[in-house]
């Protein structure tokens, strides 16, 4: 269940990102979490933001699972970012949030 959001600067990419960068986001996904394409969600939504913050944010959520450790989550953060920067060439942050099953809601 990867939820990932990625704010992009409306001056940076005024037309957004193109579909073959989104598409590869929810392939980075998919290996390196290994989960099933229709466990992705996949979002870029555009911004306004201020010049001295990086120009795309990438935020995953993600429910917690053993395999997901710091060190893993911090390859995924790059490759993420490497598509960004192959895409949009624009520098990205990255935050992940891991989510307690126990405590998850989700109606859809």
């Amino acid at each position: 269940m990867p939820n990932l959001k990625v704010f992009v600067d409306d001056e940076a990419l005024p037309r957004g990102l193109p579909a073959a960068g989104r598409n590869e986001l929810r392939q980075v996904l998919i290996e390196h979490l290994n989960v099933p394409l229709a466990a992705c969600q996949v979002a870029v939504v555009p911004v306004q933001g201020l010049p001295d913050q990086p120009l795309a944010n990438i935020e995953l959520s993600i429910m917690q699972h053993p395999d997901r450790t710091k060190e893993a989550l911090s390859h995924l953060g790059a490759a993420l970012q490497a598509v960004m920067r192959s895409h949009a060439d624009v520098h990205s942050a990255f935050r992940c949030t891991l989510i307690n099953p126990e405590a998850y809601v989700a109606m859809k």
